[in-house]
């Protein structure tokens, strides 16, 4: 089989290399989409996890009760830590606490709460 000419052999050369372009502009495209999919995933994952736990929100006076509130509520807009239901309860046994009255924390820590005088036997 004769060899093409130079310049055929050029156009080819050169298709070849427009392919590669386009392939790699579409790489590239997938890559900045699964990083904004990553991107994505990590914040629901941070979300997911704060939502999980709870936080404790210092009383305002002595007199008053600590609040407490589920991991995302906007009334405890700068919580110190997170708490595992156990853990808050363990926690906050025999404190006078309440529960924050916009996020209800209360059917989240229905399986480890234990009753105390403050929250009542049916909180």
């Amino acid at each position: 089989m004769p060899e093409s000419s130079l310049p055929e052999r050029i156009e080819k050369h050169r298709a070849v290399a427009a392919w590669l372009e386009y392939q790699l502009g579409q790489e590239r495209a997938t890559i900045e989409r699964l990083e904004g999919e990553a991107v994505e995933q990590e914040r629901r994952r941070k979300v997911a996890w704060k939502e999980s736990r709870f936080t404790v929100q210092e009383p305002l006076h002595e007199e008053s009760p600590y609040v407490i509130h589920r991991g995302g509520c906007t009334r405890n807009p700068s919580p110190l830590d997170y708490y595992e239901a156990p853990d808050l309860v363990m926690m906050m046994r025999g404190k006078n606490a309440s529960p924050c009255p916009t996020c209800n924390p209360m059917p989240g820590l229905r399986g480890t709460w234990i009753p105390t005088p403050d929250f009542g036997e049916d909180a």
